[in-house]
């Protein structure tokens, strides 16, 4: 999904904005959960974009993480946008974000498979 997400912003000479929503909150047999550990998930998520600047060093790129759910969270951003980019995990199915998103989004949608 990054690849495309990539080539399409280079091809638009515009910024990609990568957001990661709705980290998983553990528990530990808690009766309270936990709050996500942002630090993990923002290093985890430039590791990944790492990668990718190399090949397009045209593309200026930001990373946003939040908590919020997919679904509203890309919703909302699609307002500022020009291309939103979905991933969707099974064929032949959009799944519980790239459906609602690919609905409502104020931009136009690309749902990309991600590899297994």
């Amino acid at each position: 999904m990054l690849d495309f997400a990539f080539a399409e912003a280079a091809s638009r000479r515009l910024p990609l904005l990568a957001v990661r929503c709705g980290l998983p909150v553990m528990s530990l047999g808690t009766s309270m959960p936990l709050v996500p550990d942002l630090t993990l998930a923002e290093q985890d998520l430039e590791e990944q974009l790492h990668a990718w600047r190399e090949p397009y060093p045209e593309v200026w790129i930001s990373a946003r993480i939040t908590i919020d759910a997919p679904r509203e969270t890309l919703t909302g951003l699609s307002e500022q946008a020009t291309l939103g980019v979905v991933g969707r995990r099974r064929f032949g199915h959009l799944g519980a974000t790239a459906d609602p998103v690919l609905r409502h989004a104020s931009c136009p949608v690309a749902v990309v498979a991600l590899a297994d």
